[in-house]
């Protein structure tokens, strides 16, 4: 049976480490967040739903008690923007990540000015880190400070919104990092 969001249970000994998606506002980017990378604006109700639907059907493999999460396959901004291609990340020799793409300006309706989404997720530590401003999509880099956590793995995204923050790309994995 594939897991879903109606027979995913939320008991002991589902496996996974991500947090809670739809509780827990302090261990992932909150409806601000979201409200920007995935383009609903005004009814948190239909975006808290649209995210965790996301989360759930996208990232969630295997079956039932065997779960585990696909960090490929999550997506942690959606919309009709040209996502990043040939996403990266790297340790930077300052401990940050250095995040780079190529600048696809001008393909469909990717503009020069859209906005870099960068998340780190840690699983040991249940810790997120995510900035909406880091650069823009013509810079083809940016970095991420992250606060020192030498030793830790950690899951990278990147992601794009448009500079009025109305539009966002499906975010793409950009690989595990250790640091």
């Amino acid at each position: 049976m594939k897991t879903t969001p109606k027979n995913m249970p939320g008991i002991p000994g589902r496996s996974g480490t991500l947090p809670d998606h739809t509780n827990n506002h302090q261990q992932i980017p909150g409806a601000g967040f979201f409200n920007k990378t995935f383009g609903i604006n005004g009814n948190n109700t239909t975006l808290m739903k649209k995210v965790s639907n996301a989360l759930i059907n996208q990232a969630m493999v295997g079956t039932y008690l065997n779960t585990n999460i696909s960090y490929p396959g999550l997506i942690l901004s959606n919309g009709p923007l040209p996502g990043p291609d040939n996403p990266s990340a790297v340790v930077n020799y300052d401990g940050s990540i250095l995040f780079s793409w190529s600048d696809n300006s001008g393909i469909k309706t990717a503009k020069p000015n859209d906005k870099v989404i960068l998340v780190t997720y840690f699983p040991a530590t249940n810790k997120i880190i995510h900035t909406l401003h880091a650069a823009t999509r013509r810079s083809c880099q940016a970095l991420l400070h992250v606060n020192k956590m030498n030793g830790f793995a950690v899951e990278t995204w990147i992601g794009f919104v448009s500079d009025d923050e109305r539009d966002a790309a499906d975010s793409v994995y950009a690989g595990r990092v250790i640091l």
